[in-house]
């Protein structure tokens, strides 16, 4: 999933990662960061990008919903 949420960021789209806890969130950031940093981004697109634990508000405002699962 973050993977998907970068390039939607750095294609210009306000990203919001829902997960259960703010240790997710974190942990899903830092992916994310590492990502950004290895292709140059200027900051732009990590500014695009948000974390929550509430599914319900995230999906009220939100235009778009891509839901990822990790297959074990």
């Amino acid at each position: 999933g973050s993977g998907i949420a970068q390039v939607v960021a750095q294609a210009g789209f306000q990203v919001t990662i829902v997960e259960l806890d703010d240790a997710a969130i974190e942990r899903g950031l830092k992916r994310i960061e590492r990502g950004l940093e290895k292709g140059g981004d200027d900051g732009s697109a990590r500014a695009r990008i948000t974390g929550s634990t509430d599914l319900e508000a995230a999906g009220a405002s939100a235009d778009h919903v891509i839901e990822t699962v990790i297959e074990v």
